[in-house]
């Protein structure tokens, strides 16, 4: 049902309190009412996007370039639904797996605990096609990689099935500004609305799934105002934030393909001689026209019979001229973090966010890496030739105009085998309390070079499993 804020019960007990109506508070939700126990999602937005909402998500970002934090997120329900491009592919065997050269960026759980979650994950998000990986040689592979359109935007979605739910309460304009813990459980949270309404609401178990940042946030903030009660051993708290860069890093000729995009990568034994992280080469074909005869000629004078070759082709539209992008796994460092402004608020008082991010070396190596081995496959395979921007192999600066990131927010509550290392468990359960969880991608410890969506989905559904399994 949906309700108000001010007709919330005060003194009944839900079995499940969901902060957040994204992707992963839908999903869990829905994955726990479907066991018949009783659950309230508490979500900040509106059906649509306001400015009077998104003003709360304001914040500075020092270092790299970044986008405007109020609008690389949506608050409303459904989340990053309302912008997400309907991209996905689940995050790869190597991404769980210890890597010595990087530490940080290794899973408490294997692949094989998210595989039982993948084709439900892909039924919620409308994905219909099976995942194809093929092996080329040269340690490349082509990755499958499934677009969706329209994406779905679940809070249209799934609004209705909220509405007429006996097991589910949805309250929106709903806004986190309080919580009480005895330092083992949480025993209630407090919301307000815009009109400043206030409501407590209890439960038995608490998650949290605001997003990639905001569950961050609200965590150091709540750990403040509860002395240090609700995160004992707040080392990792807010760091190992990531994103995943995304650049045009070169262009190429080679023969023209069926996909609108063609996604290639380094195989994991290629990875790890190279000492670099996962990385998706994603091969975008561009009109040909006089582009490509430029292209041509351009090859005509530094390797004649390739040039030969182009204009030979070009008549039979066997070869096209292709923009070349990457998409990449970022290293978890702590530097790169959440943190809270010690000067600016938002409404209700809980400090801004002030984000901490820049690239490493590590970054930079791995795009090059994976950049310089596919050049070299279609080179050798006698396919074409690919063109490599400069700042990519001489670690020039990074392009202005370009995508530059891909709002891809993850890290921040990691998971991790003890909590002097992370936030959450392997149960995404929050070290040191018995009842809160976390859900979304600030629990990836590493994050791969996917979008994260389906991967957040898939975990979501797994923590409604371990959720609706606990005794009451």
């Amino acid at each position: 049902m949906l309700i108000d804020l001010n007709a919330i019960p005060k003194d009944r007990v839900y079995d499940l309190c969901v902060i957040g109506g994204g992707p992963a508070g839908i999903a869990v939700a829905r994955q726990v009412a479907a066991r018949g126990k009783s659950v309230i999602v508490l979500e900040a937005g509106a059906m649509e996007v306001d400015e009077r909402s998104q003003q709360n998500f304001r914040g500075r970002v020092i270092g790299n370039a970044f986008f405007d934090l109020e609008y690389a997120r949506i608050r409303a329900f459904g989340g990053s639904t309302a912008h997400w491009g309907g991209q996905g592919r689940p995050l790869d065997p190597i991404d769980f797996a210890a890597k010595p050269w990087v530490p940080e960026a290794t899973w408490p759980i294997d692949r094989a605990a998210m595989d039982p979650y993948l084709r439900p994950a892909m039924d919620f998000l409308n994905f219909k096609d099976t995942y194809r990986t093929e092996q080329l040689g040269d340690g490349m592979q082509k990755m499958g990689f499934k677009i969706v359109n329209p994406p779905p935007h679940l809070g249209q979605l799934h609004i209705e099935e909220f509405k007429a739910s006996k097991a589910i309460t949805l309250v929106l304009k709903a806004n986190l500004t309080g919580l009480v813990t005895d330092g083992q459980k949480v025993q209630s949270v407090e919301v307000q609305s815009y009109d400043r309404e206030r409501a407590t609401v209890h439960a038995r178990d608490f998650v949290f799934a605001m997003g990639g940042i905001e569950n961050s946030r609200l965590l150091l903030h709540f750990n403040n105002s509860n002395k240090g009660q609700l995160v004992k051993a707040p080392q990792a708290l807010g760091r190992y934030w990531m994103e995943h860069p995304n650049f045009t890093i070169g262009e190429a000729v080679v023969p023209a393909g069926t996909e609108k995009v063609r996604v290639y990568g380094m195989v994991p034994n290629a990875m790890r001689d190279a000492r670099v992280l996962n990385c998706g080469i994603m091969v975008h074909p561009v009109p040909t026209g006089s582009r490509m005869r430029t292209i041509a000629r351009q090859l005509a004078c530094v390797a004649p019979a390739l040039g030969s070759w182009v204009y030979e082709q070009m008549d039979r539209q066997l070869v096209c001229a292709e923009q070349v992008r990457a998409m990449w796994e970022q290293e978890p460092r702590a530097v790169n973090r959440v943190a809270l402004d010690a000067k600016a608020r938002d409404q209700f008082g809980i400090p801004q966010t002030e984000l901490h991010w820049t690239l490493s070396d590590m970054d930079r190596a791995t795009v090059k890496a994976h950049a310089l081995r596919y050049a070299q496959h279609v080179a050798r395979s006698g396919q074409g030739r690919v063109k490599i921007f400069d700042w990519v192999l001489n670690g020039g600066p990074l392009p202005e105009n370009d995508e530059k990131i891909s709002w891809h927010h993850m890290g921040g509550t990691r998971m991790s085998r003890s909590a002097e290392t992370g936030v959450v468990d392997a149960d995404c359960k929050v070290w040191g309390q018995e009842n809160l969880f976390i859900a979304g991608s600030s629990v990836f410890p590493s994050g791969g070079w996917v979008n994260p969506t389906l991967s957040i989905v898939q975990l979501a559904l797994r923590l409604g499993d371990h959720l609706a399994a606990r005794p009451a």
